[in-house]
C-alpha cells in the first residue's frame, strides 16, 4: 500500500516519518537516491505546496529504507501567515531563537577562486517571530519540527525528525 500525497491535499508531512520510502508517492513523483541515505524529489512539472508555498523535498532514510527525516525547502522566507498556519496545526512552538551575537572566528580567502570564507559562532536568545528568528522548534513525543530561516539567501528550511 502506498502513502500518496497530492498538491495542497495534505500539510501533515510528519505522517511520512517512519514510512518505507518505496511506499511514498508525492504528486506521483519518484524519489532519486543522492547517496546511501538521502533521497530527493523536486517537483518542477507538478509543484507541491505546503501552506500555499512551493517546496522541494529531501528525505533521509535508515538502512531499512524507513524515512527518519524529511527536509522541506521553501524558495522564500516564511511570513507571519505561514507561521500562524503552523501554530494552528502544531500549537505554540517550544522555542523561538533569535540571533543575540555573532562572533567572527576566522576568515580565509581561497587563492584560486578568491572566494571569501567566514566562520562565525552565533549566540542565540529566546525571541518572537516578529524579531526575525533563526530557529523555530516544536517538540512532540513522536517527532520534532525545526525551522531554519536563511535571511541572506531568502530561504526557509523545515525539517521533520522522527524521535
Amino acid at each position: 500500500m502506498s502513502l500518496i500525497f497530492q498538491t495542497q491535499m495534505n500539510n501533515n508531512y510528519e505522517l511520512l516519518l517512519g514510512e518505507d520510502i518505496s511506499e511514498v508517492l508525492i504528486n506521483n513523483s519518484k524519489f532519486e537516491l543522492v547517496n546511501d541515505s538521502i533521497y530527493y524529489s523536486i517537483f518542477y512539472e507538478n509543484p507541491i505546496e505546503y501552506f500555499n508555498n512551493s517546496i522541494f523535498c529531501f528525505f533521509s532514510i535508515t538502512k531499512n529504507d524507513k524515512i527518519d527525516e524529511l527536509k522541506i525547502q521553501l524558495v522564500d522566507l516564511i511570513d507571519e501567515d505561514f507561521f500562524n498556519s503552523l501554530v494552528n496545526q502544531y500549537g505554540k512552538p517550544d522555542s523561538i531563537l533569535i540571533i543575540d551575537k555573532i562572533i567572527k572566528i576566522s576568515e580565509t580567502i581561497d587563492d584560486k577562486t578568491k572566494a571569501e570564507f567566514v566562520k562565525n559562532e552565533i549566540k542565540t536568545k529566546v525571541g518572537t517571530f516578529q524579531e526575525k528568528p533563526l530557529y523555530i522548534i516544536w517538540d512532540t513525543e513522536e517527532f520534532q519540527i525545526k525551522i531554519l530561516m536563511k535571511y541572506k539567501q531568502r530561504k526557509t528550511e523545515i525539517t521533520f525528525i522522527k524521535k
